[in-house]
């Protein structure tokens, strides 16, 4: 009798833990938080499960897209890891990609900071992370994430020295070898 006792409150434990867990949850998605959203920025990792999940909460909250992207510019621009800077960029896009089919609220609010993100994450980032955003941007151009204006935007920054000169060889396409945006496909002159 005392042993079926001690298991029932054990049994009695691990549930209540499990219902205090699932409130948990609920309650961090229930309503925006700037505080909560920059500290899950911080811990962001680059697995594609920490990246999944925080872009997954991002976009339940959806009315706060503003201040969302506002808070992620912030932290990107704070960040001094060109490493968690690139994750901070990964969940964006993210972000951008699976949400688009629901609504152009997430593109708007994102898109209008990026111009500024990603010439000064371009600008401080090695050249295996220079070219991580290269293929974030011609993602972005070839599935037309972000319309062409604000991608030519994003270019023109870059060309007119937000970032490091291009890399010897670097192909037009691609954001290292811009060179000047109005001219056309071939090598510069």
């Amino acid at each position: 009798p005392q042993n079926q006792l001690l298991q029932k409150t054990r049994e009695g434990a691990r549930h209540a833990d499990a219902d205090s867990g699932t409130r948990r949850h609920l309650t961090s998605m229930a309503s925006f938080n700037a505080e909560a959203f920059k500290i899950k920025l911080k811990k962001l990792s680059a697995s594609q499960q920490s990246i999944e999940t925080l872009s997954f909460w991002v976009q339940h909250h959806k009315k706060s897209c503003a201040e969302s992207a506002k808070i992620w510019a912030a932290e990107v621009m704070k960040s001094r890891d060109s490493a968690h800077r690139l994750n901070m960029l990964y969940l964006v896009n993210d972000v951008l990609q699976t949400s688009r089919k629901k609504g152009p609220e997430f593109i708007q609010e994102f898109g209008s900071v990026l111009p500024v993100v990603i010439p000064a994450v371009y600008s401080s980032a090695d050249s295996r992370i220079q070219g991580k955003l290269n293929r974030i941007m011609s993602i972005w151009e070839d599935r037309r994430v972000l319309g062409s204006s604000l991608i030519s935007e994003i270019k023109r920054k870059l060309a007119s020295g937000a970032g490091p000169p291009p890399p010897p060889g670097a192909g037009p396409g691609s954001i290292a070898g811009l060179g000047n945006p109005l001219a056309g496909p071939g090598p510069p002159i």
